[in-house]
């Protein structure tokens, strides 16, 4: 199987109450949960990185409408199996999410100096209802190898785990920030993640999994474990089915474990 781009990148121009943009998002408020999505035409999509409500990742599909400043759709919940791809668990309508002009009418409405964008975002889990603010997690200022930034699967035939990463400069040296979408042993989804300086297009990324704190739990410290070892290379940002390639050997290691392996992907 070959990695395949997810989402072909957009250059927008953004001002306040323009429509949301691409990237990766965090609120500061909320270590270790956050956002990424991408622009295609007049939808939003991409994915929510959060903990459970026993402190273990996992994620869902974002997929939305913009109209507008605001994006509107749902979350989206899957299930993997072992002999069959993975298909939705659960639909989660009701999700908003607007560019605002101030920290005041985001989230909590807690200060964030010195930050040039903020996202409103709502929406509701399992009855539970929440509100976050985000703001950009990377550098606006990407450095040409950007064109390999973005969201990528490993094709039909074995959809429904891929990688997001981006390059940015930092102090003159390049740097990567991936994300690694996979599943546990209940089959259930799950995400680890790593900062790291990528060598041209190879990636050698320190996956770790983090146990972090429930989306209504007060804020702590989050918990860190090896993830496994990843091969990962992105030579051209197009469907290419020579280049691109991961292999991976994961091992999930909080409630049920389980393994995720790929070979050359």
């Amino acid at each position: 199987m070959r990695i395949l781009i997810l989402v072909t990148l957009l250059l927008l121009t953004t001002t306040i109450h323009a429509a949301p943009s691409n990237g990766a998002w965090f609120d500061r408020t909320r270590d270790g949960h956050g956002m990424d999505w991408q622009v295609v035409g007049d939808r939003l999509v991409g994915g929510l990185f959060t903990f459970d409500a026993a402190g273990e990742p996992i994620w869902y599909l974002i997929d939305a409408a913009i109209v507008a400043d605001t994006a509107v759709g749902e979350l989206i919940e899957y299930r993997a199996s072992a002999n069959a791809l993975p298909s939705i668990q659960q639909r989660y309508s009701g999700l908003e999410i607007r560019q605002v002009a101030n920290a005041a009418a985001c989230g909590d409405g807690s200060a964030r100096p010195g930050v040039t964008q903020l996202f409103d975002v709502r929406f509701v889990i399992d009855g539970q209802s929440n509100r976050w603010c985000l703001e950009p997690l990377l550098p606006a200022d990407m450095i040409a190898e950007s064109a390999l930034s973005g969201s990528w699967y490993a094709g039909e035939a074995d959809r429904g785990w891929g990688l997001i990463t981006y390059r940015f400069p930092v102090n003159g040296s390049a740097v990567a920030f991936s994300t690694l979408y996979v599943y546990d042993a209940a089959g259930k989804p799950r995400w680890a993640f790593a900062g790291h300086a990528p060598e041209v297009s190879e990636l050698g990324p320190m996956l770790r999994f983090a146990r972090g704190y429930c989306r209504q739990c007060p804020s702590q410290p989050l918990v860190l474990s090896p993830a496994g070892n990843a091969s990962i290379t992105l030579i051209t940002p197009r469907n290419d089915v020579t280049f691109n390639r991961a292999a991976l050997a994961m091992t999930y290691p909080f409630g049920v474990g389980g393994q995720f392996n790929r070979s050359d992907r």
